[in-house]
């Protein structure tokens, strides 16, 4: 997750800085990724034989392409408008050079930590929602008010969108697969960006007398999302809790009574279906002793005698203690 976020980033600065370098100055900031990258690619390499075996994992659901790729279409359409409408109307700002890409460096981080933590669908949630209200308030404000915290929300809002566009992907492209699932989502990403800016173009040259078509598009197209939002399947995958047997099941409903390891012996013989007989040959203990042992088993347990403790074990009727 974390080197989808960094190389996020790296692109994200690079756009930003062809914007305001020269193509020289660009090129020379440029050649040392091409050093670094075959080093990266390399170092990777040698650590995939280092990395342990890998744990139980439930298998990540495999979702058709209609639910997402309309979804990331739709969103990515609006990105379009972004860079027509938007940027362009803060594009006289002394800070916004610098600015524009503070909120996608510290959001992408956020982003990525949200995917494994929470899930990657939680991102798919948050940035339609933040994009939404940011292209909101610009209607609202006419593009001039709030210029600082509109474009912090539309651009936070397609850090969350990139990082659920590539970890998606990422899940599920494995073997023969990895063709079709990142050409087709980066291929709908591209395109819908295209798509936005020809519309934002055509939408005419003065910005307020386009602004609110413009916003009623973008929200038209955010809501639509959301209509896929509900089919996008869970892609992170988690480690498999091993299976409790029977007797460990047991074993642990006595420990959270508060048993003492010798009543822990005394209970775990009566579940046999040992005699008081067997008990005292098997403890070497006397009938009282044993007497005292099973009424603390009986009292910690909330039961009456030997065989409402059973049934109640073979019912799994003790929740207070699971």
């Amino acid at each position: 997750m974390s080197a989808i976020a960094l190389s996020n980033i790296i692109l994200y600065i690079i756009i930003q800085a062809s914007a305001v370098l020269s193509s020289d100055t660009l090129v020379l900031l440029t050649l040392p990724l091409l050093v670094l990258a075959p080093m990266a690619l390399f170092y990777s390499y040698s650590q995939i034989a280092m990395l342990p075996p890998p744990t139980p994992e439930v298998p990540a659901k495999l979702f058709s392409f209609w639910p997402l790729l309309p979804f990331v279409f739709a969103v990515y359409i609006v990105g379009g408008l972004m860079y027509t409408i938007i940027s362009t109307s803060w594009a006289g700002s002394g800070i916004s050079a610098v600015y524009s890409v503070i909120p996608y460096i510290v959001l992408v981080f956020i982003a990525g930590s949200i995917a494994d933590r929470r899930g990657r669908r939680v991102n798919a949630i948050l940035g339609t929602g933040i994009l939404g209200v940011g292209f909101m308030l610009y209607g609202i404000s006419g593009g001039i008010m709030l210029p600082i915290v509109i474009h912090t929300l539309v651009v936070g809002g397609f850090a969350f969108m990139d990082t659920f566009t590539w970890t998606v992907p990422a899940d599920l492209a494995t073997g023969r697969r990895a063709p079709v699932f990142y050409g087709g989502v980066l291929g709908a990403n591209v395109i819908a960006i295209l798509i936005g800016i020809l519309l934002g173009e055509q939408l005419g040259d003065s910005i307020s007398e386009a602004l609110v078509l413009t916003v009623s598009v973008a929200g038209l197209l955010l809501f639509a999302s959301l209509a896929f939002l509900p089919k996008l399947a869970e892609t992170l995958t988690r480690n498999i809790a091993p299976e409790l047997s029977i007797s460990e099941k047991i074993t642990k409903v006595f420990q959270r009574a508060g048993l003492t390891p010798r009543e822990l012996e005394v209970a775990g013989l009566v579940v046999t279906g040992a005699s008081t007989e067997e008990m005292h040959e098997h403890l070497y203990i006397s009938p009282d002793t044993l007497k005292s042992h099973l009424r603390n088993i009986y009292r910690k347990l909330g039961v009456k005698n030997r065989l409402e403790m059973t049934q109640r074990l073979l019912n799994s009727s003790f929740d207070e203690f699971s």
